[in-house]
């Protein structure tokens, strides 16, 4: 296992490759906090992971919405005790082309993205500093590599931008 004991909060973790990992890192010790707007799905989710004898959380999360985000970490905190990683999977949907983008699009995906990124992991951090260790990792579309991220085995790892796209970045 490499991830035996921690606390894991992944927002956007209802859905997709968020869900997918919010599974895999159960699978690999952690007591997960499932954080999403989706509520319907991310109850599941939490549910489907103790169904497998593992331990996980929803909570519902805006990740636009700065008292959402510090109510997620309280919140995990309060149930675990502690917060020893953290990863910023949510995001938005753009049209699929540039003439169909307005500006609320536009403001809501830097809503998730950026701000949701920089005031999560504000508050995240926060945390983590208590028990003097933990894993901050915000992710575009690319996920295969947040796993191991996040496990000691990256430990000497800080502050990059890691492209993991299977060698397609040039093309």
């Amino acid at each position: 296992m490499l991830l035996p004991g921690k606390v894991a909060i992944i927002t956007g973790a209802a859905t997709g490759i968020g869900q997918n990992g919010a599974h895999v890192f159960a699978l690999e010790g952690a007591k997960v906090v499932i954080a999403d707007i989706n509520d319907k799905n991310g109850e599941e989710t939490a549910k489907g992971i103790r169904e497998q004898g593992n331990e996980a959380t929803f909570v519902h999360t805006d990740v636009t919405s700065v008292s959402n985000i510090e109510c997620m970490v309280k919140t995990t905190v309060g149930t675990y005790g502690r917060l020893d990683i953290f990863w910023h999977n949510a995001g938005g949907i753009l049209p699929g082309h540039i003439d169909l983008v307005e500006e609320a699009d536009y403001d809501r995906e830097m809503a998730i993205e950026l701000k949701g990124a920089i005031f999560s992991t504000k508050f995240a951090i926060r945390e983590m500093r208590k028990i003097g260790v933990g894993r901050a990792v915000t992710m575009g579309e690319v996920a295969d590599a947040a796993l191991f991220l996040v496990s000691d085995k990256a430990s000497a790892i800080t502050g990059v931008a890691l492209a993991v796209d299977g060698g397609f970045a040039a093309l």
